[in-house]
């Protein structure tokens, strides 16, 4: 399975757009994807429904979070998670595998080929977990002194976990997007 997040501690840098940019272009190209909006915000379902096309999801065994309230489908091979606008970024103590058992979990990855996963624009538990749960890591950003120290930041959160072994991969992909 492969889980993409979607990360930057800084808000403003098109991490939901990259999210539902990459669910269209993920399911054109015949990939089952389903996409996590762990911001509170709920901005990721305000963009898929741009086309009008949200309606109750027809896979009923997948488990629910407390991250998110319900699965919606938004197109063919797009489901998305309509986000808990009042729980979803609170600093509760949460572990860092959470989401990594939930992507790996049957029912998911029956059904699914890519999970996609945006991220609150802050070092919460929630950002952790979801590093965590990656295989591969994008950060957009733009070409500005106080992006960059926030880009720097979220490097160093991302080598941290990965000294304490609290990711997936051994080597996580990242990608740096301008």
């Amino acid at each position: 399975m492969r889980v993409i997040t979607v990360a930057n501690r800084k808000g403003g840098t098109a991490k939901t757009t990259t999210v539902v940019n990459l669910a269209y272009g993920f399911a054109q190209a015949n990939k089952r994807v389903i996409v996590l909006d762990l911001d509170n915000q709920g901005h990721v379902m305000h963009g898929l429904k741009a086309l009008g096309c949200v309606q109750q999801s027809d896979i009923t065994e997948l488990p629910l979070n407390t991250f998110f309230t319900s699965i919606v489908k938004c197109a063919d091979n797009i489901y998305a998670t309509d986000v808990d606008t009042c729980n979803a970024n609170t600093n509760e103590e949460i572990t860092l595998d959470v989401l990594r058992n939930w992507c790996d979990s049957e029912a998911v990855t029956k059904h699914f080929d890519i999970v996609l996963i945006d991220t609150p624009p802050t070092l919460s538990p929630q950002l952790m977990a979801a590093l965590s749960a990656a295989t591969d890591i994008i950060i957009p950003a733009t070409p500005l002194p106080l992006a960059s120290d926030g880009v720097q930041k979220l490097l160093n959160a991302c080598r941290n976990a990965m000294a304490e072994r609290k990711f997936r991969a051994t080597k996580p992909l990242f990608y740096l997007s301008w």
